[in-house]
């Protein structure tokens, strides 16, 4: 069974007059013992698809499995998973994403 399943995540959101849609589509699985980064540009909508997966806030469309469990509908699923919502943006700017992973990775006692 898989830690975590996400299907056609979507989320919308009006701001004003206007619809934005911070979230298309986002599929994935992730093994246990699998540990998954959210890479990529602001607004991208890295932050809303890890709440919605986290249960913190309902996809519009789509659906969230987390070792097999809604947690929408079961909370209780939530702690069978951890989830880093990291605002702070350390990271050094001439290593390349993976040598910061590693970096990080090693002051936290990952073996590399």
């Amino acid at each position: 069974m898989n830690a975590l399943e996400a299907y056609n995540l979507k989320k919308t959101y009006r701001q004003r007059k206007v619809i934005v849609e911070a979230v298309k589509d986002v599929s994935l699985t992730i093994a246990p013992g699998e540990v998954l980064a959210f890479l990529g540009p602001n607004g991208a909508g890295k932050t809303t698809s890890i709440k919605m997966m986290a249960g913190l806030i309902r996809p519009d469309g789509g659906s969230v499995r987390i070792v097999g469990s809604d947690p929408h509908r079961n909370p209780a699923a939530l702690q069978k998973m951890g989830a880093v919502l990291e605002g702070n943006r350390n990271l050094y700017w001439r290593l390349t994403p993976e040598e910061n992973l590693a970096y990080f990775g090693v002051l936290k006692g990952l073996k590399h």
